[in-house]
């Protein structure tokens, strides 16, 4: 579970997943393993699958405080009522513990009440995140953008104390590049530092550049909208969109009868049955999926095989149909970053009077998602 917890921070979705579930094998109810499983199935966008590997955290678990406040994030991105997000927040407050997962919670209040504009009881809630956790980056940094919208309330210099802490206490991972937009986007108001901002803005696309195109559009937009140098925007964003352009055409190998896939619940109901035989290895494992099957050598016996069964919906009869939801969701990112791309390209040729260019892009934009509405705006 610790290597699949590294390569699920590097972003390598699949490989994480698979050994996630080689270590839910072993013990199914290992509580890092369900909750890193969880989080693999919230990036593959099955809501569903992951609170059912939330709830099995037991909690003698040292991360079951936590859990419960991910669980109210979850609940949070499945467009639960507020009473229901606000309930989940709550149940971990309940265990009355003074971790990471109490100052979570907290400021998971805090935000709630940020984004409905309540603006005193966020306050409050953050506040008291602090005193369970005076080092909380989360807490700082939201802490630093409430302030921003006070500047009668709060100086420019209590804010930029703020999000310099929170941004020094933030541990190095995938999303580091958030707080150093942050922060960039804090000098350039606060400051007219433009110097620093850059530097910071910088820092972001380097940190996850293979990973994330937002950094790189927030710096392209720095060049082309505040600086005034579309060139330099546009230089950018092309650079960007040839290294896409050559990680698509890579070839993803995959051995179908050992890659995972998971899909949204069609017909059946989700869910987790590890293990029939008595050593919980042994005998047919069902997940909940039932038409097609990988088999593997089980630890029942010598002979023995453990199955998994995925459910395919309309395609699960037909055995020519390649099921390659996790081969294709490397190449399916990244053309839709590579669509957003050529729509701010587009954008950038527009600045520089370049029409016949900016159509070109806009179009190509579209050919790859013809749903995103930039390039229609674009196009128009």
């Amino acid at each position: 579970s610790q290597v699949a917890l590294y390569y699920n921070r590097l972003k390598y979705i699949e490989q994480a997943e698979q050994l996630y579930i080689a270590s839910l094998i072993i013990d199914p109810l290992h509580p890092e393993s369900n909750r890193g499983y969880a989080h693999v199935l919230i990036q593959k966008g099955n809501f569903h699958a992951a609170n059912r590997y939330f709830v099995r955290v037991n909690e003698s678990s040292v991360s079951y405080s936590i859990v419960k406040t991910e669980m109210g994030w979850l609940q949070e991105m499945m467009g639960a009522d507020d009473e229901a997000v606000l309930l989940a927040f709550k149940k971990c407050l309940a265990l009355g513990n003074r971790d990471r997962g109490t100052s979570c919670a907290l400021y998971s209040l805090g935000h709630f009440f940020h984004v409905r504009a309540d603006f005193n009881k966020a306050i409050d809630f953050y506040r008291r995140s602090l005193m369970y956790n005076p080092n909380e980056f989360q807490t700082l940094l939201l802490l630093g953008c409430l302030g921003n919208l006070f500047p009668q309330n709060y100086s420019k210099y209590q804010v930029d104390a703020w999000l310099r802490r929170g941004l020094l206490c933030q541990p190095r991972s995938s999303s580091t590049w958030v707080a150093q937009i942050i922060y960039a986007e804090s000098l350039l108001s606060n400051f007219n530092d433009f110097d620093r901002a850059e530097y910071y803005l910088w820092i972001a696309v380097r940190e996850c550049y293979s990973k994330e195109i937002w950094a790189l559009i927030s710096l392209a937009h720095y060049y082309q909208y505040i600086r005034c140098q579309p060139t330099r925007a546009k230089r950018l964003i092309l650079w960007s969109l040839r290294g896409r352009s050559k990680a698509f055409d890579l070839k993803i190998n995959a051995d179908d009868d050992t890659y995972v896939h998971n899909k949204m619940f069609a017909k059946t109901d989700g869910g987790a049955d590890m293990g029939s035989g008595d050593s919980g290895f042994g005998g047919e494992q069902g997940t909940g999926y039932h038409n097609k099957k990988v088999k593997g050598k089980g630890k029942g016996s010598n002979n023995s095989n453990f199955e998994f069964g995925y459910d395919f919906g309309d395609n699960s009869n037909n055995d020519e149909d390649p099921a390659d939801d996790s081969k294709s969701y490397f190449k399916l990112r990244v053309s839709g970053e590579e669509a957003i791309l050529h729509v701010a390209s587009a954008y950038s040729y527009m600045d520089l009077n370049d029409w016949d260019h900016a159509m070109i892009s806009a179009r190509k934009a579209l050919q790859k998602d013809n749903t995103l509405g930039p390039a229609h705006r674009c196009m128009g």
